[in-house]
């Protein structure tokens, strides 16, 4: 299946919640991947501090890197693409897990695209396994075409108000503003940071967010 829905909506924080309580993922694990590891420790806390008490032991858990020791023996994971792709490489059944959210699939990684062609693959030789494709952006058609024709939801309306800001095409900054300790940044990085500390200091509380190419 291929979930839309748009930034703000919950489908995060949400959907694992929905599955975990309908009891699709019956006695294995769903597992939500992210592409950053700082993404599924942050959403790993939120949801675990919505299902406080809901579920018992340690059912909400996070594995921000791979090691061989770790087991699916949770309610719901949170782990990035590259860690499940190490853990298809060890066990490419990807046995214990009855349910996989890939997140953010717009951001196309070398990681997720594999990720994704190898779970194709075993779609066809684990008929109980379900896999569910999430993003704001994607071409939802393409995924489902891909996916042997999977059908394909939006979700409608967010749960708290977004607002949407672009960055100026041009560039303001100075040589010296770019340097850095890893080289040269990119001409728009001064132009995000500039935009991101006016609204910091114009708006009231809230979170912001800044997209950056690659």
């Amino acid at each position: 299946m291929v979930l839309i829905g748009e930034t703000g909506s919950g489908k995060s924080t949400q959907l694992v919640q929905f599955l975990a309580d309908s009891g699709v993922g019956a006695s294995d694990s769903i597992v939500c991947t992210q592409p950053r590891k700082i993404a599924a420790v942050s959403l790993a806390k939120r949801v675990g501090e919505e299902t406080n008490g809901c579920y018992e032991g340690n059912s909400i858990i996070c594995y921000p890197t791979y090691s061989h020791v770790q087991a699916f023996k949770s309610k719901v994971i949170f782990m990035t693409d590259h860690c499940l792709l190490q853990h298809y490489m060890n066990n490419k059944n990807l046995s214990g897990i009855s349910c996989i959210i890939i997140d953010e699939a717009h951001e196309r990684s070398l990681n997720t695209d594999l990720l994704l062609a190898l779970l194709k693959e075993l779609l066809c030789q684990r008929g109980d396994l379900r896999l569910i494709i999430m993003s704001a952006t994607v071409d939802a058609s393409k995924i489902s075409d891909y996916f042997y024709g999977c059908g394909t939801f939006h979700v409608v309306g967010r749960s708290f108000p977004v607002e949407i800001n672009y960055v100026p095409g041009e560039y303001g900054g100075t040589s010296d503003t770019l340097k850095s300790s890893s080289g040269n940044l990119a001409p728009y990085v001064f132009d995000v940071v500039k935009m991101v500390t006016e609204i910091h200091k114009s708006e009231n509380e809230g979170a912001i967010l800044a997209f950056l190419t690659s």
